[in-house]
C-alpha cells in the first residue's frame, strides 16, 4: 500500500470513528441530573436539592408540566419506599409549557427536610438516622429518572438540661 492510499484510509477511519461516537455516544432525548448542597446531615435538617432537565434531541421538546416540575423519593437504604416530595402537600393547578431546543436546560431548586407525611394523624414524621438514597423523577415523563444519591442522616444531639 502507498504512502496516499495509507493516508485517505487513515482519514476514512477517523472520520468512521468521529462519526459513531457522535451517533453512538452522544446522549439522545432528555437527560436529568440532581443534586444536593450536603449528603450527610443531622435527622430534622433541610437539604437543597437541585434538578435539571436537558434536552439532546436536534428538534425543539416541548415539556408540558405542572408544579412542581420533579418527584423525589427517599428509600431506606433496603429499597423500600419512605416518602415522596409531593405527599401531603398541595399544589396549584395550573400548567407549565417549557420549550427546550438543543442543548437547553430547564431547573427547579428544592428546600426539604425528608420529613413523611403520615395521613391518619395529619403530620409530619422525620426520618430515623440512617442510610437513604434519593431519586428524582421529571412527573411529566416517569420514566426519566435520576441516578439515585445516597445520604446519611445523623442522629440529633442530644440537649443537656
Amino acid at each position: 500500500m502507498n504512502t496516499r492510499n495509507l493516508a485517505i484510509a487513515i482519514t476514512v477511519l477517523i472520520v468512521a470513528s468521529t462519526l459513531a461516537a457522535y451517533f453512538f455516544l452522544t446522549p439522545k432525548g432528555t437527560s436529568i441530573e440532581m443534586t444536593t448542597d450536603k449528603q450527610t446531615f443531622t435527622a430534622g435538617e433541610y437539604i437543597e436539592i437541585t434538578l435539571k432537565i436537558t434536552n439532546h434531541d436536534r428538534e425543539t421538546k416541548i415539556y408540558d408540566m405542572s408544579p412542581p416540575a420533579f418527584e423525589m423519593l427517599i428509600y431506606h437504604e433496603n429499597g423500600t419506599l419512605w416518602t415522596k416530595y409531593t405527599e401531603g402537600q398541595a399544589f396549584p393547578e395550573i400548567y407549565i409549557r417549557k420549550e427546550l431546543k438543543q442543548g437547553e436546560s430547564y431547573q427547579e431548586e428544592y428546600i426539604w427536610n425528608l420529613y413523611k407525611y403520615d395521613e391518619s394523624t395529619f403530620d409530619f414524621i422525620r426520618p430515623q438516622h440512617g442510610i437513604y438514597l434519593l431519586e428524582g423523577v421529571l412527573r411529566s415523563e416517569p420514566e426519566t429518572k435520576t441516578e439515585k444519591i445516597q445520604l446519611e442522616i445523623e442522629p440529633r444531639p442530644k440537649i443537656k438540661p
